[in-house]
């Protein structure tokens, strides 16, 4: 339960070896920890890491999740997510983390978990569903802020690839919501 996914050069008809798909866990996970472990304003500064980030008081157009606003255009940092995600998961990362105003980026203010580690990160072929590529995703997780010697969970859960006309991209939106409801409790 983890989405995952990035832009694979051309289109072929076969599904993305094991270590392809490693890699987009990889990837994904990258990110994900990253806007979870981190405020996304923090966050953000890896990406691009030349914009600037104003702290603000959220007005009527922007919602009271939002606490700082970027002198980003919210089409190119929708772009560039979307070269790893999927439309459906896409619109999940973006409800999550961002709001649009005026055509700006406006980020969360506050961060999801304090630091959560994964470890072990692991992806198996299951089958293939027309355009869709099923795996199992399996990875170790620790929250290394419960104790000083926290205990490690061991994760499984079944991630979709899908085959667009630009690549590989993670395929399923509430995967996005999902892992944030359950992989951090």
């Amino acid at each position: 339960i983890l989405f995952v996914g990035i832009l694979f050069s051309g289109c072929n008809s076969s599904a993305p070896s094991n270590e392809e798909a490693l890699n987009l866990a990889k990837e994904s996970l990258d990110i994900i920890l990253r806007y979870t472990n981190h405020t996304p304003a923090e966050s953000i500064k890896e990406d691009f890491p030349d914009i600037t980030v104003t702290k603000k008081t959220p007005g009527k157009d922007i919602p009271e999740s939002m606490g700082y606003i970027t002198d980003l255009e919210y089409s190119e940092f929708a772009e560039k997510y979307g070269k790893i995600f999927e439309k459906n998961s896409l619109q999940g990362f973006l409800q999550t983390f961002t709001a649009d105003q005026d055509g700006y980026l406006c980020l969360t203010g506050w961060q999801l978990v304090e630091s959560v580690e994964i470890s072990n990160i692991n992806m198996t072929f299951k089958e293939k569903n027309g355009d869709n590529y099923i795996y199992d995703l399996t990875f170790d997780r620790d929250n290394v802020l419960t104790t000083p010697n926290p205990p490690t969970e061991q994760c499984k859960y079944e991630v979709t690839i899908v085959k667009t006309d630009d690549g590989f991209r993670i395929s399923e939106g509430d995967i996005i919501m999902e892992f944030f409801n359950n992989a951090f409790t």
